[in-house]
């Protein structure tokens, strides 16, 4: 038996990697085709050596904006960084869909397990305080599960997401900006200084792609 060496099995494995797409972005959806990440799960589980080369390549993109199985596929990856957040370093890519009530996503392992998977992400995530205690203050809205997930990726590149209403967490954890308000007045009444969130960024971070929700049906890209 021929054993090829890990820089080809690389090569290979890499052509199973998912693609996200640049053209016409905000259009995308179910018709992606996710049999390449799958196969790259299923080489996990053949051998250690091709676990080492496979995994890194499975989270390097992770996409469920399209997904049938979208809620429960972002649920069980925040479980997955939460146990091994080494794996949330891996993504470069990544695409959510959260234009669902926090609650609804979780649903999926039932309550006890909604809130032990939520009590221990926020237990082993490294934020600054004050950033930390305004994302726990706020999860329950819309897109505050998205940025929970996305707060374990700290090398990520490229961030699309699908929002729901303002959203405000997600913004505040993607921007560095200082001057960015609450809809309903300033944060200064929390006792957080604006100038605390520019604390935390993702350093890599060049692309972000958000199509918001307006309506049942429309959907805005940005």
């Amino acid at each position: 038996m021929v054993v090829l060496p890990n820089e080809v099995l690389h090569q290979i494995f890499a052509e199973l990697e998912d693609r996200l797409p640049l053209e016409r972005w905000h259009m995308y959806g179910a018709h992606l085709d996710h049999q390449g990440s799958a196969t790259l799960r299923n080489l996990c589980l053949v051998c250690r050596q091709f676990r080492h080369i496979a995994q890194p390549l499975l989270y390097r993109t992770v996409i469920t904006e399209g997904r049938d199985s979208a809620r429960t596929v972002e649920t069980l990856l925040l479980r997955t960084f939460v146990e091994d957040p080494h794996l949330g370093e891996q993504v470069r890519t990544v695409s959510l869909t959260d234009n669902a009530d926090h609650s609804a996503k979780m649903d999926v392992l039932g309550e006890a397990a909604r809130k032990e998977i939520i009590r221990s992400a926020w237990k082993s995530l490294s934020l600054p305080p004050a950033l930390k205690r305004y994302m726990k203050e706020n999860h329950h809205m819309s897109c505050g599960f998205a940025a929970l997930v996305i707060a374990y990726m700290p090398l990520v590149q490229v961030v699309d997401c699908t929002t729901e209403g303002l959203a405000v967490p997600f913004y505040w954890l993607l921007s560095t900006r200082t001057d960015m308000r609450r809809p309903d007045g300033g944060i200064e009444d929390q006792g957080i200084s604006k100038a605390t969130f520019a604390n935390y960024c993702f350093p890599n971070l060049t692309d972000v792609r958000i199509r918001a929700v307006v309506g049942e049906k429309d959907i805005q890209s940005a």
